[in-house]
């Protein structure tokens, strides 16, 4: 190989790992300047944006490979299953096809009126959509058999003290021993992207704490360690039992199970 070819090179592996790290800085110091309510705002311009969610396609495609392999070896087999971001309605559509009775909760009101309108389409008599306050659990009347937070939804939740509270409150009504599925992006504990991106958002942060792990895709999520997810799960009154990661890459994601305690 050459001598300018080799230099290319080298330089273009510098040139990739200059823009990432320079995302990284950009993503925290975004992450400093925006506070809760400038986050929602933007997370809510990105679900109305996402014109999947609110297709037939999207939420009568039914329920992903992993989710058929949760709720055969860990959900009961009847009963009432809850149901938190739930969009559209395509985990309710889903659950309600195998005779769960299925209480779907959900924070975006564009969302709810999708839901709502497919399920009276459906004749989902078994089956209802919720509209509910953003990061916190519903209020439920009587008990639960099971309870699933839509698919990427817990990440979406900013600051562990607010989503160890949103698990104690889906903990309350549900029986003992009764699982819950959740699904997260993760990270690898030594992501030194994540370490960038929080040393980027302490210099600008207006008030509210930035974690490690916090990001910007582009809306607000936080990205998991399996250490995370399981004492998370464990300071909301849930025992873990399975914690499956995907890959370490910026969108990878993975899931978790945990029995009431």
């Amino acid at each position: 190989m050459t001598g300018a070819a080799r230099a290319y090179l080298a330089w273009r592996r510098w040139n990739t790992a200059a823009g990432r790290a320079l995302a990284a800085v950009h993503t925290g110091v975004w992450l400093g300047l925006l506070d809760r309510a400038d986050l929602h705002a933007v997370d809510q311009h990105e679900y109305g944006r996402r014109r999947v969610y609110h297709s037939d396609a999207h939420n009568l495609r039914g329920l992903f490979d992993w989710e058929e392999r949760v709720l055969a070896e860990y959900f009961p087999r009847g009963g009432t299953l809850l149901v938190t971001g739930a969009g559209g309605g395509r985990e309710v559509v889903a659950l309600s096809e195998r005779g769960y009775r299925v209480l779907g909760f959900e924070c975006n009101r564009e969302l709810v009126t999708v839901g709502r309108a497919l399920l009276d389409r459906l004749d989902r008599r078994g089956a209802a959509l919720c509209e509910t306050p953003r990061d916190l659990a519903p209020t439920v009347d009587g008990s639960a058999d099971g309870v699933i937070v839509g698919w990427g939804s817990y990440m979406l939740i900013p600051d562990r003290e607010r989503r160890v509270a949103f698990l104690r409150g889906l903990r309350d009504p549900l029986v003992p021993d009764a699982p819950l599925l959740m699904s997260f992006f993760t990270r690898e504990p030594r992501e030194w992207r994540a370490r960038l991106v929080a040393a980027a958002a302490r210099v600008t942060r207006r008030g509210r704490r930035v974690e490690l792990g916090d990001d910007l895709a582009p809306n607000f999520v936080h990205r998991f360690t399996g250490p995370e997810i399981e004492s998370e799960l464990r300071d909301g009154g849930f025992r873990p039992v399975v914690y499956r990661a995907e890959g370490s890459g910026p969108y990878d994601s993975g899931f978790a199970v945990g029995l009431a305690v």
